[in-house]
């Protein structure tokens, strides 16, 4: 077998020296670090979006609370018009 490595060939089977096995060694050392942030990024994100989720949908509660408090309100006034209107056209 030849030193370069076949097609289909996996790198194991390849004899490399002893630098190179520390240079792919630190490689794969690097890379495994480079994962494990980019997982924990991902994992501070799905957080924080959660949390994000979380309180927008506490804020809407709270307005679609306040739309029904000002909805009544307004119904109120319109019905106290309607009244008034009614009694200003009696008295005339």
């Amino acid at each position: 077998m030849s030193e370069c490595a076949e097609e289909g060939d996996s790198i194991d089977r390849v004899k490399l020296t002893e630098a190179e096995e520390k240079r792919l060694q630190r490689r794969r050392d690097r890379n495994r670090e480079a994962a494990a942030r980019c997982r924990a990024r991902r994992r501070d994100l799905a957080e924080r979006l959660h949390r994000e989720t979380i309180q927008l949908g506490n804020l809407n509660s709270g307005l679609q609370t306040e739309i029904a408090r000002l909805q009544a309100q307004r119904d109120q006034l319109q019905r106290a018009l309607t009244e008034h209107i009614a009694l200003c056209h009696s008295e005339q």
